[in-house]
């Protein structure tokens, strides 16, 4: 069987290189890795990986959508149509300079809960943009039966994928290239 160790600095090594790819294809498939990594619970291997209980810091961009620093300029029809992504603006590395961004030390569950896309009224996070792109889109399952009404995010972000694209990537890629490369740096101080 596969130590730990070596399972996790592989994963990471794969998740690096496929970022670095500038193929739509290559970037999908950073999602099983990030739900490996991250996402499933217990068995993710950051919690297998992190035997001490180190408390994980994310250093990243943290900046509300406009409609929550300026909520007088917009109506409620209007957050109906209104639409932010963080896409680059979220990695402290990459992100616009001149902008005015809130570097913040996120803890693991933070991170998770942070919010990468506004649309429709509706908070997309760096959970819900993993889990979709991995669940719906193809990074492992690719959704054959058209989303119901009870799925909202996943259709907003399917709806966002077919129409708004940064770079030659849809919006939801575009983003999670920004949060693989947030994830590939808190983590290596795991790596043997």
């Amino acid at each position: 069987m596969i130590d730990i160790q070596i399972l996790f600095d592989r994963t990471l090594e794969e998740l690096e290189k496929k970022t670095k790819a500038n193929d739509e294809y290559e970037l999908l498939m950073t999602t099983p890795l990030l739900r490996k990594l991250l996402i499933d619970g217990n068995n993710s291997l950051v919690s297998q990986i992190n035997k001490k209980g180190k408390k994980l810091r994310f250093s990243v961009n943290v900046r509300e959508p406009l409609h929550k620093r300026v909520p007088s300029v917009f109506t409620p029809e209007d957050l109906q149509t209104y639409f932010w992504f963080a896409k680059s603006g979220l990695d402290p590395e990459i992100a616009d300079k001149f902008r005015n961004y809130n570097l913040q030390q996120l803890s693991f569950d933070d991170f998770l809960q942070q919010v990468v896309i506004y649309a429709k009224g509706q908070e997309i996070t760096v959970r819900d943009l993993i889990k979709h792109l991995s669940d719906k889109e193809g990074g492992i399952h690719k959704q054959r039966k058209k989303l119901v009404q009870t799925e909202v995010k996943n259709i907003i972000l399917q709806e966002l994928g077919e129409t708004i694209g940064i770079n030659n990537l849809p919006a939801g890629l575009s983003t999670l290239r920004s949060i693989n490369a947030i994830v590939i740096r808190n983590l290596s101080i795991f790596k043997s």
